[in-house]
């Protein structure tokens, strides 16, 4: 089984925020920057702060260290 690069971190709380990602979890799934770049306003603000459903993607440990032997 293929282990995942990312893992899902806490809410993100600000368009700021949301600006500077690569990747976010979108509920349970990891989506790319074009993906929520796309977005209108109105979705993106609603989507962010502590109780709504888009979540920092952070790179796991292990998936560094390989990239960096590779």
């Amino acid at each position: 089984m293929r282990k995942r690069k990312y893992r899902r971190g806490g809410h993100i709380l600000s368009l700021d925020q949301l600006a500077q990602q690569e990747f976010v979890y979108w509920w349970n799934k990891i989506e790319p920057r074009g993906w929520f770049l796309s977005w209108e306003l109105r979705v993106a603000y609603h989507a962010i702060g502590p109780n709504w459903c888009i979540y920092y993607a952070i790179k796991n440990e292990e998936e560094k260290e390989n990239e960096k032997n590779a």
